[in-house]
């Protein structure tokens, strides 16, 4: 079981450390930094304990679980934070929106980055929102619409 958060209300920042573009970027990406989420996560984690005891209890899964010593706060906590890690699927930090939205974004609704010409991004940092799900579906829509709106941008060309 491996139990997450989808939409979590943390929020992380992403910044250069120097002009050259081979530098890597700046990330703090502050997990569970909003109460929300770590109240989420714990939710989660006992759902999961739960469930695994009523499977072991009827004979299902012979491995121990890997889990809290207890469904108490400090003990679901201090699992959590031994335990945690990303999934690595980064997505919003490039939202799309206008630019006179009360939280504006860094690209229009044809994924062209606001006050720079000819440049266009096209993955899942554009999402507005989150996807609670995985984000390779979301992404190949994405580049779909962005490959018909650049061939459309540089020629007419239409399917």
């Amino acid at each position: 079981m491996l139990p997450a958060v989808l939409r979590p209300h943390s929020r992380g920042t992403i910044r250069l450390c120097s002009l050259n573009p081979l530098d890597p970027p700046l990330m703090e990406l502050n997990f569970l930094s909003a109460p929300a989420d770590r109240k989420t996560l714990r939710t989660a984690v006992r759902l999961c304990m739960r469930i695994a005891g009523t499977m072991h209890a009827n004979g299902y899964g012979t491995r121990p679980l890997r889990a809290p010593r207890s469904a108490e706060e400090a003990d679901v906590d201090e699992y959590i934070d031994a335990t945690g890690m990303s999934f690595l699927h980064y997505s919003s930090t490039c939202r799309m929106a206008p630019r006179d939205d009360p939280e504006p974004g860094v690209v229009d609704d044809e994924l062209r980055v606001h006050g720079i010409a000819n440049l266009r991004v096209c993955d899942a940092s554009v999402f507005p929102q989150i996807p609670a799900a995985h984000l390779l579906a979301p992404v190949v829509v994405v580049a779909e619409k962005c490959a018909e709106m650049i061939k459309k941008a540089v020629g007419g060309i239409e399917k």
